[in-house]
């Protein structure tokens, strides 16, 4: 199962309904005095029934997870929750969150409204005197997604008995980060946080290194390459970097592997390949576009991955492409079943 952190914004009533402190914040709840996520604990407003979907699930929102072409959606996913408050703090996390579509998510506001929860909110934000337009029937209805971006069971929700401080330099609202373990200043007892084994069969889907059966022009057994260098990849980068407060980001916003720590940002993308030059052409346009297509994150380094052993042409090439064109690029060769 996918794991997040995601920063939500301070709260004095368990998340039950707005607290009003959001003084010196920026984003939504700086400038509307309010974050959508305030009323994440209020487990009684359940709702029921999308397209015939069994049980009772909470719908919510969380900013950091929404992201512009809603990326996760479909996902299931681990939240881990942190606020800002003189540190990053941990206070709690969703064991199974389900990201959902915006048809899910305009079915999920128009009950809000019609079972007068939309109107309760209102009520909430205008005892804080915060922004209550933002929250009008007209334009909830226009970017549902806003407003409910997710579903989970009421038990799923979890707050910690004392907030435990992260070791974050970089808390930005809107990013959902890799969980990674290293954050935490403190090593928290083994009971107090669920474990992270069981994984989803969606996630087992993505990243598995089993043989499978690929669909094709005719079915031809494969056994993925990218998978293992990914996820040994990713775990080696966190070991060496985490304790030094980088985070390193699997899948974020479509790049295999990011690394970040306050302004600085690499990219690397896995290509596993016949030889490295194939490596280096499929993998060079899709790092070009993630670096510099605009609105886009923007990154220091941009790094190719592949089993394919370099030639001496293949390294002269890359010296080349750094020196005529200035492009901060550098190839790494991790040989077929290698575990570091």
């Amino acid at each position: 199962m996918l794991a997040k952190l995601c920063r939500i914004c301070p709260n004095t009533d368990s998340w039950k309904r707005p607290t009003g402190n959001k003084k010196g914040l920026g984003d939504f709840a700086g400038t509307n005095g309010f974050g959508v996520e305030e009323w994440l604990s209020r487990k009684e407003w359940l709702l029921s029934g999308y397209k015939g979907l069994p049980g009772d699930w909470r719908y919510a929102h969380i900013t950091a997870l929404w992201t512009k072409n809603n990326a996760y959606a479909g996902q299931d996913m681990r939240v881990y929750l942190f606020t800002y408050d003189n540190g990053a703090w941990l206070v709690g996390y969703i064991d199974q969150a389900h990201l959902i579509d915006e048809d899910e998510a305009a079915w999920a506001v128009e009950q809000f409204r019609r079972k007068g929860w939309l109107n309760a909110m209102r009520e909430d934000v205008k005892a804080i005197e915060g922004n209550v337009d933002i929250l009008s029937d007209k334009t909830v209805r226009t970017s549902p997604l806003g407003y409910a971006s997710m579903r989970f069971k009421p038990d799923s929700l979890h707050f910690l008995p004392e907030p435990q401080r992260l070791i974050m330099n970089n808390w930005r609202y809107t990013v959902a980060y890799g969980w990674n373990p290293a954050y935490l200043g403190e090593v928290f007892p083994p009971d107090m946080l669920p474990g992270q084994e069981n994984s989803s069969a969606q996630e087992l889907a993505r990243f598995s290194e089993a043989i499978r059966v690929r669909r094709a022009i005719c079915a031809k057994e494969c056994s993925p390459r990218q998978a293992p260098i990914q996820n040994r990849l990713a775990l080696q980068l966190a070991t060496i970097y985490g304790p030094q407060g980088y985070q390193v980001l699997c899948e974020d916003n479509r790049v295999d592997i990011s690394i970040r720590k306050d302004n600085y940002t690499s990219f690397l993308e896995i290509k596993p390949a016949d030889s490295a030059r194939e490596a280096i052409r499929l993998a060079l346009g899709q790092l070009l576009e993630y670096a510099h297509y605009p609105k886009a994150d923007k990154a220091d380094n941009l790094v190719v991955v592949s089993d394919a052993e370099p030639s001496p042409d293949d390294s002269q090439y890359i010296r080349q492409l750094r020196q005529r064109y200035g492009i901060p690029l550098c190839y790494v060769y991790w040989p077929r079943d290698a575990q570091t």
